[in-house]
């Protein structure tokens, strides 16, 4: 479903969305598995308002992006299927679409791993009492890991995204 350009469009309407509520905003961080989402807010954004830096956040056992972007070729070979509590954004099929954009709009890529992420599902649940996917709650855990970078201008805008959570997982997450 990210490799297609009308999804990429479509998804692009929350970088629309961000810049409209938010003009201030400064840097938004997209959770990442497929791309897709990333990748049409970052195009939507950067064609308005390049100065806002774009960020998105992979989980380490599907960090496809991330290790592209070190190699500096799209990478095929990564490992898939490995298991991970963000099971929505464990994507390890890139694609071209998707890396050809991020490529141009995309600032960082950042990843990180299921501790961090469970304590950041944690962390929204109670300070905001949002409940949200641990797939959702990667980009606070880079924030909380202190990985976003210093010059990343302010505000930031973290992306919440996804609610589907198996409730006896959540009281585990909590729990830990």
């Amino acid at each position: 479903p990210y490799d297609d350009p009308l999804v990429v469009a479509g998804q692009g309407t929350l970088g629309l969305e961000i810049l409209e509520q938010l003009p201030e905003t400064g840097t938004i961080v997209i959770p990442t598995g497929g791309g897709g989402l990333l990748a049409g807010t970052a195009l939507a954004v950067k064609t308005l308002r390049p100065s806002v830096m774009v960020i998105g956040v992979e989980i380490e056992s599907a960090a496809v992006y991330a290790e592209s972007r070190r190699r500096g070729v799209l990478v095929r070979d990564f490992p898939r299927g490995l298991p991970t509590v963000a099971d929505g954004i464990a994507v390890s099929v890139p694609s071209d679409l998707v890396w050809e954009i991020t490529s141009e709009h995309v600032d960082h890529i950042l990843v990180v791993n299921d501790a961090q992420t469970t304590a950041a599902l944690a962390y929204v649940l109670d300070r905001s009492k949002i409940v949200v996917e641990a797939a959702g709650a990667v980009g606070v855990a880079a924030l909380m890991e202190k990985l976003i970078p210093d010059d990343a201008p302010d505000p930031i805008c973290i992306v919440l995204s996804g609610g589907n959570i198996d409730l006896m997982f959540l009281g585990k997450a909590v729990r830990h």
